[in-house]
């Protein structure tokens, strides 16, 4: 049986992408892919490949400006 969980993490400064980075290693090393999305619009670099990406659909820049 395949168990499903969710996962979010967040925090100003506090390690996400490395958390996040490291926990999709671990995932991929035991054969158990990850649905991953990247929620933050003002990331630059994402050291992982994202399912869904919101910097794909959001242009952080524009929101701040209106």
């Amino acid at each position: 049986m395949r168990r499903t969980f969710a996962f979010a993490n967040a925090g100003i400064g506090s390690g996400k992408t490395t958390f996040m980075q490291r926990l999709i290693v671990h995932l991929h090393t035991h054969h158990n892919p990850p649905y991953v999305l990247n929620l933050d619009p003002a990331v630059i670099h994402v050291p992982y490949e994202a399912n869904i990406d919101i910097r794909d659909s959001i242009n952080y820049k524009e929101v701040m400006k209106q």
